[in-house]
Formats: structure tokens, sequence, C-alpha cells
């Protein structure tokens, strides 16, 4: 009995049906019992984006309920929330003393699932809320990381403004105005992180799976309530759909590189910190034969006489990739640094 209740309130979660929600919740049903997945009526109720149904189900639940070790494995309600952009949910959790900075399996938080979105609202909410910026994924990259690869200059802004987060190193070794400056130059970071942006976009739906797990489409849960059928099956499917379109367009629709690292570097991110191969954010920048990030970079005072750690200067890496423009903008500025030298000297 006790099993067919859950069943049925997860059921009617995952449908939206808010009268039977309070029915079997006023019957006993157990607001912390999961399927298969370790989802609860909770997960599905927002992962479907009914959100009075989730308003319902949370005012049901303790908070100690919703709250789970920073390492938990089951997927947070908090972070499905911020991938759902469900905003008054979201406020809701934080005041009912969901953990702000739970991490999933991969060391991820809804601070990073909320770059992923591209929701700046979501972001000020979390940061609002004590969200942690330095927090690193398994691949040692920040939410501010994500943001640089994903090209959000006004994400990027709000999250740069905690300075602590600037210099941060990923795994590999790359800051987060390396990436933003590297170009396709560190192309293994940046299809991680790619490929972190996505997956924090749609994994809500892969964890909870089809709309309807448990009973037909056409089978009515409590006799008397309103059965939704296909065209509701349709609906959420479509639902799903309007959101993978979103995650394309958050991936593809970017600031340029430039507007980036401005941004960056406006705020503090050091001219100077090299990755393990030495390369600077200038020497990475000029490698990929992004001109426009070179002058910038040169224009902050970033300094060209660095070498690499197999003692290539950032002038001859050019030469070598035949990257024209980018040569001469080093060239120029070396030359003026020199007759500034000379100058000062003189004086």
């Amino acid at each position: 009995h006790d099993k067919q209740q859950c069943d049925a309130l997860i059921y009617a979660a995952s449908r939206g049906h808010e009268a039977v929600i309070q029915l079997l919740l006023s019957s006993g049903a157990n607001i912390k019992a999961a399927d298969q997945n370790g989802c609860t009526a909770l997960m599905h109720a927002v992962q479907r984006r009914h959100q009075k149904a989730a308003k319902i189900l949370l005012s049901a639940a303790k908070k100690h309920s919703l709250k789970r070790d920073r390492k938990g494995t089951s997927p947070d309600v908090l972070q499905m929330a911020v991938q759902q952009e469900l905003i008054d949910l979201v406020k809701e959790l934080l005041e009912s003393g969901v953990e702000v900075n739970a991490v999933d399996k991969d060391n991820r938080t809804a601070l990073m699932a909320a770059v992923a979105t591209g929701s700046k609202r979501s972001v000020d909410l979390l940061l609002t809320n004590g969200a942690n910026t330095m927090i690193q994924d398994k691949n040692g990259n920040t939410a501010l990381m994500l943001a640089a690869v994903l090209g959000n200059a006004k994400i990027v802004d709000v999250l740069a403004k905690d300075r602590a987060s600037l210099d941060i190193k990923n795994a590999n070794g790359h800051t987060a105005l390396m990436l933003a400056a590297a170009g396709e130059e560190l192309n293994e970071d940046l299809q991680t992180i790619r490929n972190t942006l996505k997956d924090l976009v749609d994994q809500s739906a892969q964890k909870v799976g089809p709309a309807d797990p448990l009973f037909d489409e056409t089978e009515t849960v409590v006799e008397g309530s309103a059965a939704k059928t296909g065209d509701e099956s349709a609906m959420v499917k479509g639902k799903r759909e309007d959101l993978m379109d979103s995650t394309k367009t958050v991936l593809t629709d970017n600031s340029a590189p430039e507007e980036i690292v401005e941004t960056l570097v406006a705020a503090g991110a050091s001219l100077e910190s090299m990755d393990g191969n030495r390369r600077t954010a200038l020497f990475l920048a000029a490698q990929s034969g992004d001109a426009e990030v070179v002058k910038i970079l040169v224009g902050s005072g970033a300094k060209i006489d660095m070498m690499d750690s197999e003692n290539k200067t950032i002038l001859a890496a050019v030469k070598a990739a035949g990257h024209t423009e980018v040569e001469k903008i080093l060239i120029a500025t070396s030359l003026q640094e020199k007759a500034a030298q000379t100058s000062s000297r003189e004086i």
C-alpha cells in the first residue's frame, strides 16, 4: 500500500495533478520516497516545470528532507529548479534552507547550472544567497570559467566581482582569462567545458526519464480526477524540446571573445599567470591568431618578452603559425616599448 501511494505521488507530481498530490499527502504518502533513479516526487514536478505542484510538495517537505551531504549522488532539487529556470521556486527552495552550494556527483553546483542556462537572474539570486564562486568541478573548472567559455559577458562581469575566483586554475593549469583569450588553442579544455555546459542544461531531463514512467498514457490515478493523456504528453515533450532549443541558443549566442577578455582584465585578472607550458593569456591569444584580443592584452600591459617551456618566444610562435597581423602588432608594440625605455634613460 505504501509503495502504491509513493508511486501514485510520483506519477501525480510528474503530471502536475495538484489535487491528487494534496489528496495523497493528506493520506500519508511519503514525501521523501524516490523512484528507481533516486528521484522524488518534488524532483519530478520540478523537471516537468509543474511549478504549482512543486510548491505544494515543497511546503509539505521538512527542511531536513531537502538538504543533503555536499557529496550526495542524487540530483539536487535546487540545481534542477535552476536548470528549468523556475526563479520563484528557486527562491522558495533557498528560503526553505536548501544548501546553495550543494554539489552533484561531478562536483557541480547550482551556480554552474545557472551559468549554463545563461540566466543572469538565477546567477544574481544564487550569489545573493551565498553561492561560492570558488568551487571547482571534477575538471577544476569554476562557474567563471564556464561563463568565460560560454561567452556571456554580463554573467562574467557579475562573477568576476569576486576577485578571489579570477585567477583560479583548472586541472590543466588554465585561468578564466586564458580560456577566454585562447580561441581554439586550448581545444581540449574548451570541448570539456562545452560538454559540461550542455550537460548541465539537459541532465535533469535525462535523470528523471520519460514523462510517464509508472503508468500508461490513458490511466487515471484517482477515480474522478482529470486524466491527462496524449495532449499533455505532447505538451511535456514540447517543453523539453523548447529547453533543448534554448540549450543550443545558450551555447552559440555569445559575446565576442574580446568583450569577455576586456571584462576579465578590467576586473583584475592576472596578465602574467602561466599554464604548465609557461604560456600566458597573451601567448595563447597570439598563438591562436586573435588580433583583437592581442591588442587588448598588450594595451593592458601584458608582457611580450615571454618564453614558453620550450624557450620559444611569443613572436617566434606567431611567426611559425603564420599570423601576420598579430606579428605586426607585437613588433609595433615592442618597438614602442624600446623607444619609451630609451626616452626614459635620456631623461
